[in-house]
């Protein structure tokens, strides 16, 4: 049995107090008492109760720490005939086989990665000790179920510059509760992951390391004791990782107070001037109605342009800057700050859909689905993705600070949500994507998407084959399901709308219609006569 202690007002936790072996329990009762002593070891007791079902060997060996697998459901556990080819519970050693449906996984960084809600089998092989059954060999990390997800692992983001030294670019990780402050920094110093190299600057550059091995919380605040190798930092990059640091243990905030201390010296302030922030989300969403274009932000939809001559439009991209609308035949047609036609994007070439990037970007995908086109200040580029194999591209978003894109691939061994960093010249031109993308979802049917801010992801299915379905996650992580009118939704964008955040949703009635910054409330109407949505 599971008893529940009081939840820690700060980080609103619900401490998990797992129950040891019973005496002369049965093996399948000893790896399901296993089962619900992990998430606790991640979360608060080090796994101090769940290797008192390991033997004494396997308890030194385990390293629940390594990585993490997440399955939804309830595994189930049947015994297999021991290891010498019977069935009895002899000292020849028992097998129980767990079987998960997993949905995700966690590397030994934090790191999530989507995958098929498959059943997984893992094998735990028992041999009797001092008359008791324990687990003697398992796999190396923990199994943690999805509804006790939250509880056990903590979301962080690392704060990073982007390259072109404007932004803050969240690379989120999962970290257990016991010891995430210490596990972030470790993280932050550790290096950057595969799908944001080039996107990002590595200031730490691995030559930056924690002096302790915590990071502790003390009366004036998180101390951070950094070795001598950040004393040796010039003071730019002293000042940009102090900065990182207090980004991140902030949660992207200024608001916790962070002491860093190297060489028995104090460097709290030596950000100094640095001003790099996280991306805010302050813009207005817009809809096309009767070739005008229509701002929502207000509590009345107001007229910003008028007549943009444009008829049977498949999208819209706008902005304070201007935009562009997609035309029935695949042309992406400019529009300036008035919403008047400014001529034709990406050299006339058909786009298949296109999306808001940032400071006036319009990104579009080629008809091959494996290309993307950049329009930025009158240049464009062409940006081939890398290994989609048979896939193709059916929708994309570019994350808020202009550093990230998801696209939502389907078909071949690749489908589902993918996200990769974006690659950009000092001029701030989008060059390339980085060379290694990360899976988010693992859906292939998704249609549409956007980010909600800078670490959540909203995006739906295209409702052609089955009932509609709309998901939201902190990208990378587990998703939630999110609710959608009863109408078949063919776009969803972020933007505000009547003073608040909000995420719409634009359906085949031509309703907008828009749900509180919660994502959980219900959906209100706001325009009823549009042609097209505006969407990050």
């Amino acid at each position: 049995m599971t008893t529940l202690a009081p939840i820690e007002r700060q980080d609103r936790r619900v401490y998990t107090v797992p129950d040891g072996p019973e005496a002369d329990a049965q093996p399948e009762s000893v790896v399901e008492g296993f089962f619900a002593a992990m998430p606790a070891g991640v979360q608060s007791d080090g796994f101090a109760v769940a290797r008192e079902f390991l033997t004494d060997g396997a308890a030194e060996r385990w390293n629940g720490d390594e990585s993490a697998i997440i399955y939804s459901g309830a595994p189930t556990f049947v015994r297999k005939p021991n290891v010498d080819g019977g069935s009895s519970m002899d000292e020849a050693g028992i097998l129980i086989q767990a079987t998960l449906h997993i949905i995700g996984r966690i590397d030994g960084q934090g790191l999530y990665s989507a995958v098929g809600d498959d059943p997984w089998t893992v094998t735990f092989t028992l041999h009797r000790q001092d008359g008791q059954w324990r687990i003697d060999q398992l796999p190396q990390g923990v199994m943690v179920s999805v509804a006790s997800f939250d509880q056990a692992f903590r979301q962080v983001s690392l704060y990073r510059p982007d390259v072109t030294g404007t932004t803050m670019v969240p690379d989120v990780r999962w970290l257990s509760w016991r010891n995430w402050r210490t596990r972030a920094m470790e993280e932050l110093l550790g290096g950057v992951p595969d799908w944001l190299e080039g996107a990002v600057s590595d200031v730490a550059d691995g030559r930056v390391g924690l002096q302790a091995d915590a990071v502790p919380m003390e009366s004036d605040g998180v101390a951070v004791r950094l070795d001598e190798g950040f004393a040796a930092l010039d003071a730019a990059s002293q000042a940009m990782l102090v900065r990182q640091i207090r980004l991140t243990l902030g949660d992207g905030t200024d608001g916790q107070e962070v002491n860093v201390l190297s060489g028995g010296e104090t460097y709290s302030g030596a950000e100094g001037t640095v001003g790099l922030d996280v991306a805010d989300h302050e813009e207005a969403l817009y809809a096309l109605s009767g070739g005008n274009v229509v701002s929502l932000e207000s509590s009345s939809p107001v007229r910003v342009a008028q007549n943009t001559g444009i008829d049977e439009a498949e999208a819209l991209v706008f902005g304070e800057s201007g935009g562009a609308v997609l035309r029935a035949d695949g042309v992406a047609e400019c529009l300036d700050g008035e919403g008047m036609p400014c001529g034709v994007l990406f050299d006339g070439a058909p786009v298949s859909t296109v999306a808001e990037g940032v400071e006036g970007e319009v990104w579009g995908v080629a008809p091959d689905g494996r290309t993307l086109v950049v329009s930025r200040q009158g240049r464009t580029a062409r940006i081939a993705v890398p290994d989609l194999g048979t896939g193709s591209i059916h929708a994309v978003a570019v994350s808020p600070e202009g550093a990230r894109l998801a696209m939502a691939v389907g078909g071949g061994p690749d489908e589902g949500v993918l996200i990769a960093g974006i690659v950009r010249n000092g001029t701030g031109m989008a060059e390339r994507l980085c060379e290694t993308w990360h899976r988010v979802s693992s859906r292939s049917d998704v249609s549409m998407l956007t980010f909600y801010n800078d670490i959540t992801l909203v995006y739906a299915t295209d409702g052609a084959s089955a009932r509609q379905q709309a998901f939201r996650q902190l990208t990378p992580g587990p998703e939630t399901a999110q609710s959608l009118p009863d109408s078949t939704v063919t776009s969803i964008a972020t933007g505000d709308v009547s003073r608040y955040h909000r995420l719409a949703v634009f359906d085949d009635l031509g309703i907008v219609r828009t749900a509180s910054g919660s994502l959980e409330g219900a959906w209100t109407i706001v325009y009823s006569q549009a042609e097209a949505m505006s969407a990050r």
